[in-house]
């Protein structure tokens, strides 16, 4: 891969930090202790596959055919299969026929968890720049198979992936992911956590243990956990992606979901990773074979390419003002017309004729 050339647009940079983290993190899942990482452990031949990566290939499709996020219901039943954890629960509501933002709350004990973080990443970088509507799409994704902090907390961070930009602040983003979350999520209580010992190489481990008294045993998986993790590693990882990562990574729990995360946003920061992080991977796409009629990228450029740089397929679903254009009815299907008898009287029709040979 050329890696150079991958440093000049700084989303495919977060999209390769992101695969970076998600490998990083896959083997740190349901890590109960924090752990000080140094690196990849073990080192990777090739990059973890992993169905949120997965739904990309279906995401990009439909944005491509010019679809509205009220209908990546539709687009998932046609092109996925997740069936991870909470995912399993949103396609059996899916099969039965409710659609987002109903499927998410039908029998779903694991309707918190964390499994659309990863998705919601490809919202905040196809709509680069527009955190309202990559936070619109990552709501109708996420509430697939999701409710509460399920939902709010990839909402909250697909906004900050859209906003976050070299030269904006980290306490700007902090500012946005907050107000995007509803007053009764479970990550207000924890992140006055997050602004202690700062600077102190001790102080995330304290953090952490600090931080998991606030959940239940069970709840390694929350989507308020995994997001205070995040902010753990970008709030203690001095700006520098590789040191972000590794603490995310290190509090455990859904650490690839949360690694890639972490990742991303602080790599759009900065605006290049080093390519420690990047070489090892390769550039082979894993599947995690969860996309349906749809062909995967044998490359992890290609795979990259999903992203769109100005996403020209929504610009028509706007009005002039901004505000979301009505979704067109469908067009009733027309009856077919009866053919006319013959006008002319001396070309009577077949049964006509018969009628009158029969009388004579």
């Amino acid at each position: 891969p050329d890696l150079d050339a991958c440093a000049v647009d700084p989303d495919v940079t977060a999209a390769r930090a992101a695969v970076a983290g998600w490998t990083l993190g896959s083997s740190q899942r349901q890590r109960q202790e924090f752990g000080r990482l140094n690196g990849f452990d073990p080192i990777p031949k090739q990059m973890s596959a992993g169905q949120a990566l997965d739904a990309w290939i279906a995401w990009s499709d439909h944005l491509r055919r010019g679809l509205p996020p009220v209908l990546l219901a539709e687009t998932r039943i046609r092109h996925l299969r997740l069936t991870e954890h909470e995912g399993a629960y949103g396609e059996a509501a899916l099969r039965l026929g409710f659609r987002s933002p109903l499927a998410g709350r039908v029998g779903n004990p694991l309707a918190e968890g964390s499994q659309a973080l990863g998705r919601a990443l490809y919202w905040g970088l196809a709509f680069s720049g527009d955190p309202e509507r990559a936070a619109r799409h990552a709501l109708f994704d996420a509430a697939c198979d999701h409710s509460g902090d399920g939902v709010s907390v990839p909402v909250a961070f697909a906004a900050v992936v859209a906003g976050a930009r070299p030269g904006v602040a980290l306490s700007d983003l902090l500012k946005v992911f907050t107000q995007a979350l509803p007053a009764s999520s479970r990550v207000a209580k924890g992140m006055p956590l997050l602004l202690t010992n700062i600077g102190d190489p001790d102080g995330p481990r304290q953090i952490h243990k600090q931080i998991r008294e606030l959940f239940g045993p069970t709840e390694g998986d929350h989507a308020a956990l995994s997001a205070l993790y995040v902010w753990l590693g970008l709030l203690h990882g001095a700006g520098d992606p590789a040191t972000s990562m590794l603490l995310t990574a290190g509090c455990g729990g859904e650490a690839n979901h949360t690694a890639a995360t972490t990742a991303t946003i602080a790599t759009l920061l900065k605006g290049e990773i080093a390519k420690e992080w990047v070489e090892p991977l390769g550039d082979t796409y894993v599947s995690a074979s969860a996309v349906r009629d749809l062909d995967p990228p044998a490359r992890l450029t290609d795979w990259i390419g999903l992203i769109p740089l100005r996403p020209q397929t929504e610009m028509a679903l706007t009005q002039e003002d901004g505000s979301p254009a009505p979704i067109p009815a469908p067009t009733p299907a027309r009856r077919p017309r009866r053919r006319p008898p013959p006008s002319h009287p001396a070309a009577p029709c077949r049964r006509r004729r018969h009628r009158a040979w029969r009388t004579r």
